[in-house]
């Protein structure tokens, strides 16, 4: 037989008395913490938001120039001898034209006093590649214009562009050295020689650059390719030429480059020999 034990006593709670000074003193220190901690999370909140609104307005800012782009308004004759010289009138014809070259020779029947092939090639490279697709467009669209003298915007190249918005490369300047540089001459065209390797990480940027741009011209000469390859051979061969020199350029071990047209990133308008005494 199992024997039960008595129920032990409960202690009695303690009656509190909320009507006491010291429980309403309680209930108002809640109150003022929980306040509090509102007032905390919404300037966080605002905060956070103004620093959104910020990020937002600076990408807008910086992005705004993408949404534009600049061109050259010119009067281009649109000859028949250039578009359609067999006088067939259809639309592959009239769409395979080379009209990359005929915004390049209207560029340079522009502008007078552009003598020699490599002038004149600097000239048109302040044209994008795809400036004739525009006169491509107006020429399907409107066939009629084939014989005439018609107003049209040329695209500007990258480069150009941007120049036009103003964005430019970061300067940097070093005021130690650990040789001598050397001017050979005064006036024309100068050579700085240095007595040290000063210029050894300059030098590594400018081979990165031109294997950047023989990347580029390689690219431009294969969509010249598959829109019009009969029409445009000569361009194309001639952007697979400037492509394999400056390719060979960044792969020659030489310790010595010229700075000119193409590398606008870094130096512009004067041609600088960058390299070391040996």
């Amino acid at each position: 037989m199992t024997d039960l034990s008595a129920p032990t006593s409960v202690a009695p709670r303690r009656k509190v008395d909320f009507a006491s000074s010291e429980a309403k003193a309680r209930v108002r220190q809640r109150y003022r913490s929980e306040a509090r901690f509102r007032a905390y999370g919404l300037t966080a909140l605002v905060i956070t938001a103004l620093f959104v609104c910020v990020l937002m307005a600076d990408i807008l800012f910086r992005g705004l120039p993408a949404f534009t782009q600049h061109s050259l308004l010119l009067d281009v004759p649109l000859t028949i001898e250039k578009i359609d010289p067999e006088g067939k009138k259809s639309p592959d014809a009239l769409r395979s034209a080379d009209y990359a070259g005929i915004a390049r020779d209207t560029l340079i029947a522009t502008i007078p006093g552009i003598e020699g092939r490599q002038a004149r090639t600097q000239l048109a490279e302040i044209l994008s590649s795809g400036a004739g697709d525009g006169l491509r467009a107006m020429v399907v669209a409107d066939p009629q214009i084939v014989g005439q003298t018609v107003k049209a915007r040329l695209l500007l190249s990258d480069d150009a562009d941007l120049y036009f918005k103003g964005t430019g490369t970061r300067v940097s300047h070093r005021d130690t050295g650990r040789g001598i540089a050397t001017p050979s001459a005064t006036k024309g065209e100068i050579k700085i020689l240095a007595s040290a390797n000063d210029f050894a990480d300059e030098l590594v940027a400018i081979k990165r650059q031109l294997a950047v741009r023989a990347e580029k011209l390689r690219k431009d000469a294969d969509r010249l390719e598959r829109v019009a390859a009969q029409a445009q051979a000569e361009r194309i061969a001639d952007l697979r030429e400037q492509a394999k020199a400056l390719q060979d350029r960044y792969e020659a071990p030489s310790a010595a480059e010229i700075l000119d047209h193409r590398m606008p990133s870094l130096l512009i308008g004067i041609n600088v020999y960058i390299g070391d005494v040996k």
